[in-house]
């Protein structure tokens, strides 16, 4: 999400208007419910933890059933809307975003159709995981392209994150994932360096049961 709210201070070089006040208040919004719900989604996974160690969190001082509501009424829409009222005010800026988004949901929906019914967990695990995903993976390439086509200039940003989070040996580092690794390092190497590297590559990325 830090990409975004780089762009929407990027995208404007001129006098603070009524739309940059919209879509910079509405980004901040959105993070500050997304940083809200990952606090209290971790405090519920650290919960028998925190409790032993006799700490007292939020989810410990409200309870553990209380705070999944907040989560699942509360946070996680307003988390949604204001990520779609943010992507609609930007929307005069870039459309890239927004289609990022559609074409993700498309993705998404695809694949859950194809999982059991088994395989799926909570209605609030499943937004998360929508939501995370997407600012993972696509919101920052998406953003960092359409700051890039309103200034050239700032490439080095997007050459930057792929660096780090996208290239093989990005998959390594906290937090990187993508769907559009560079492959083309391992290829680039002679004969069984090659294969090798390929098979460790494919070790390290590929999903785990």
């Amino acid at each position: 999400m830090v990409p975004f709210a780089i762009a929407t201070w990027l995208t404007f070089e001129g006098p603070v208007t009524a739309l940059y006040a919209a879509l910079f208040a509405s980004a901040i919004a959105w993070q500050g419910m997304a940083g809200l719900r990952g606090i209290i989604g971790h405090q519920l996974e650290d919960l028998l933890g925190d409790k032993e160690a006799g700490l007292r969190t939020a989810v410990i001082q409200i309870g553990a059933d209380r705070a999944r509501r907040w989560l699942r009424y509360c946070i996680i829409p307003a988390e949604g809307l204001f990520l779609l009222a943010t992507l609609l005010w930007a929307l005069v800026l870039s459309p890239l975003p927004v289609l990022a988004l559609l074409v993700y949901s498309v993705i998404w929906e695809v694949k859950r159709r194809r999982q059991t019914r088994s395989s799926q967990g909570g209605v609030d695990q499943a937004w998360a995981g929508f939501l995370d995903r997407f600012y993972r993976e696509w919101l920052p390439l998406a953003t960092l392209a359409a700051v890039i086509i309103a200034a050239p200039k700032f490439w080095p940003l997007l050459v930057l994150h792929l660096v780090l989070f996208h290239i093989s040996w990005g998959s390594r580092l906290p937090g990187a994932a993508g769907p559009f690794r560079l492959q083309w390092l391992i290829i680039s190497l002679p004969g069984s360096k090659r294969r090798g590297a390929f098979s460790r590559w494919r070790a390290a990325t590929s999903p785990r049961s």
